[in-house]
């Protein structure tokens, strides 16, 4: 909603009330009264945080730039004169508050502001008059803009402004983001957006359901876009106009049917710059058709969080990506290695390769699943010349005995839905990963990493430890390859049940079967490390 700036703009006119302050409070506001104006400058830089600076809703910054205000009356003329505290304009804010911003940045005469637009918070009186500000803004002050970014959902579509965007230069303009919800119809036109005048456009967020062409956008570094069934097709030919890109994100437009692959390139796409590339919210078998088209010498992270399809060929086999990467990582890999594990997903990270699949469909059984899982190991144990020996294995799991998700995973992709306190369970896409299953990939983990000396165990390591001391579950011990008497991880040497950062509990452990594990004949020498604030006996 817009903002009330009657009240606000009363209060900036008003010093802190100091008979009702806190007497702390009191003295530090009295401090700022003694200070020179250049001292007061520097305190309200450095106070202007990157989270401030991010702040694309504009709530925090507001209250950030009013109490700058309202301390004393010295302290507010400072701050009134600190342009860069007001060159921060929020569009979606009511006009008395805008205008009051832009007439504080002096934005006429320097020429840096910083816009946001997001029109999901806006209330919709007097909808028609905002599009018309908004439109208008653009065409006359778009050349005043360091950084714009728009969020647009569909109820707020309007045309104008769209050909505003197209057809303003915008040559100041160093940082682009357009977003548009996924039912949104607006269309831009991407072959002439700023009228191909923004010569100083470094990074751009492009998420519509339209093609574009970044022909016209030829200083980009970084890019971000939203894939889908109207511009899957062209990505390639869009990536050749920019060869020299550092950074990629592309992320999947939400309800993307099921379509045929476009044909691979006669030759891999070469981007010799390119360092990151992010690749989300993607069906695997897409993700293999982006992945095995590009040659990237230069890159040192790779992220894909994909959705598990099936392979084409076996629609009961599901089909990772893993293995496409390899080429491109292999420069990357170290001797560590992360493996997570949650109901209904798998995450693998070593070097700056960050791997996450998950699966939302019954089509492929959990058996091929795990089998597939199983199969990385094995690829990544067989391919030394690729992939050094791990000497250091990190396990993050989340399944408990009762086939339930103990605690959120790390990757907010990696992670089970936290389920509303007596409700009913919702229906479930997909199946589940139990215990069982668990033990399985864990001991095929452990064949293939035999060279691990130190081994992280985080969330609730009671099955792990159960695979390491060879006491599986009844139900698997007779499935697994190895005899019961077989050694798992012959080089261990340390043993570390660990917090994870965003776990909301210590890892859960059983106390007897770590003594058993220290008492084992074979485990002579294994140090094992608990967090220090972990009980003794922690509930298991």
């Amino acid at each position: 909603m817009d903002l009330d700036t009657d009240d606000l703009d009363t209060d900036l006119d008003t010093d802190l009330d100091m008979d009702t302050a806190q007497p702390a409070t009191v003295a530090i506001y009295r401090g700022f009264s003694d200070l020179p104006a250049e001292m007061i400058d520097m305190i309200i830089d450095y106070s202007d945080t990157p989270e401030l600076q991010n702040d694309e809703l504009g709530k925090k910054r507001l209250a950030w730039a009013f109490t700058w205000t309202r301390i004393n009356s010295h302290t507010r003329d400072v701050a009134i004169a600190h342009r860069s505290m007001w060159s921060t304009v929020y569009l979606h804010h009511s006009l008395p508050l805008i205008d009051m911003f832009l007439t504080r940045s002096q934005y006429k005469t320097f020429h840096n502001l910083v816009a946001f637009l997001h029109t999901s918070i806006c209330s919709k009186n007097n909808k028609k008059h905002k599009l018309k500000r908004w439109t208008q803004f653009f065409k006359e002050d778009l050349d005043k803009i360091v950084s714009l970014k728009i969020q647009i959902d569909s109820r707020w579509e309007h045309h104008p402004m769209a050909i505003a965007l197209r057809r303003t230069p915008a040559p100041l303009l160093h940082t682009f983001g357009l977003t548009l919800d996924h039912a949104s119809t607006m269309q831009f036109d991407f072959t002439s957006l700023f009228n191909s005048q923004a010569p100083l456009l470094q990074s751009a967020l492009i998420h519509t359901n339209q093609a574009y062409d970044t022909s016209i956008l030829p200083s980009l570094d970084d890019f971000s876009l939203r894939l889908g069934p109207s511009n899957f097709n062209v990505l390639f030919d869009n990536l050749a106009a920019n060869p020299f890109l550092q950074s990629i994100s592309l992320s999947g437009k939400n309800s993307w049917p099921q379509s045929v692959l476009p044909p691979s390139l006669d030759h891999s796409l070469s981007l010799p710059e390119l360092k990151v590339l992010s690749v989300k919210q993607i069906t695997s078998e897409r993700v293999q058709h982006i992945i095995s088209n590009l040659e990237l010498p230069s890159l040192d992270t790779l992220i894909v969080q994909e959705i598990m399809a099936p392979d084409p060929e076996d629609p009961e086999t599901p089909m990772l990506t893993v293995s496409d990467a390899l080429p491109s990582i292999s420069h990357l890999a170290g001797d560590w290695l992360s493996l997570s594990f949650s109901s209904r997903a798998f995450s693998l990270e070593m070097g700056g390769y960050s791997y996450v699949t998950r699966w939302t469909t019954d089509d492929i059984p959990m058996t091929s699943i795990v089998d597939s899982i199983c199969h990385v190991f094995q690829l990544l144990d067989e391919q030394h010349t690729l992939v050094p020996k791990a000497t250091r294995l990190t396990i993050v799991n989340s399944i408990t005995r009762h086939n339930e998700d103990a605690n959120p995973s790390p990757s907010d992709d990696c992670q089970a839905e936290p389920l509303p306190a007596k409700k009913p369970r919702r229906p479930v896409l997909g199946p589940h990963m139990d215990v069982k299953d668990l033990e399985y990939l864990v001991a095929s983990a452990f064949n293939a990493f035999s060279s691990v000396e130190t081994l992280e165990v985080c969330g609730f390591t009671i099955p792990v430890i159960d695979v390491l001391r060879g006491a599986h579950s009844e139900d698997t011990s007779e499935d697994l390859d190895n005899p019961s008497d077989e050694l798992f991880l012959p080089h261990l040497q340390h043993l570390d049940l660990k917090c994870t950062a965003g776990w909301d509990e210590e890892p859960k452990y059983d106390y007897d079967s770590l003594i058993d594990l220290l008492n084992s004949e074979n485990r002579q020498g294994l140090q094992i490390s608990v967090p220090q604030t972990t009980s003794d006996q922690p509930s298991s």
